[in-house]
């Protein structure tokens, strides 16, 4: 019963552990990745939605901003297009279809699960997610190296602590009874020959 109540107590505690180790790290990995709300596409859109009705240059500035501010982002969007059939401003109207004027860095993906449309009453933009999806793929491959090297770190862990309760006294044990029945075997042998020679 103790050595059952101990292995018991051991693993509970190691799997407890491991258990409560992999909870805490798993958010570090959706640090680097993209913010799981952000309304700021939804925001930008409403906004060009508003001017796209509006004569002069209000338009063309708002798309400016549009575009700069995520000029330093990981997302950005690359094509801004009205929806077949709507009226626009004439200034809205000549701005789009919007382009991506920057080649390469800020081009349109390659993969078709890199891009993302969102889209307003008359506009329509995409929004290139290739290197958030990156950074979310490279998290995934971390975490799950991590989480390998944690399950064989902790099964070694459960080998020693399993050795330490089971095994080492059980071969203690073993090695006492070895010895017991040697000294029985030699006391055997020992009063054989005592009693030939009695004889």
């Amino acid at each position: 019963k103790l050595i059952s109540s101990r292995l018991t107590t051991m693993l509970s505690t190691r799997v407890s552990c491991l258990i409560i180790v992999i909870v805490m790290i798993m958010p570090l990995f959706s640090i680097w990745t993209f913010p799981e709300q952000d309304w700021s596409t939804t925001a930008w859109l409403e906004i060009l939605e508003g001017m796209s009705a509006m004569e002069g240059k209000q338009f063309n500035e708002q798309l400016d901003l549009f575009v700069g501010f995520y000029s330093d982002k990981g997302y950005f969007p690359y094509l801004i297009n009205s929806k077949p059939g709507v009226s626009l401003s004439v200034s809205a109207a000549a701005a789009l279809p919007w382009p991506s004027s920057i080649p390469e860095r800020r081009s349109a993906p390659k993969r078709a699960l890199n891009f993302v449309r969102f889209e307003t009453a008359s506009l329509v933009c995409d929004f290139s997610f290739k290197q958030p999806t990156q950074m979310q793929s490279l998290m995934n491959v971390l975490l799950m190296v991590l989480i390998m090297l944690l399950m064989v770190g902790f099964s070694l862990v459960l080998s020693d602590s399993v050795s330490a309760i089971v095994l080492q006294p059980l071969e203690k044990l073993l090695l006492q009874v070895r010895v017991m029945a040697s000294t029985i075997s030699q006391s055997v042998a020992s009063l054989a020959v005592s009693d030939e020679k009695s004889e």
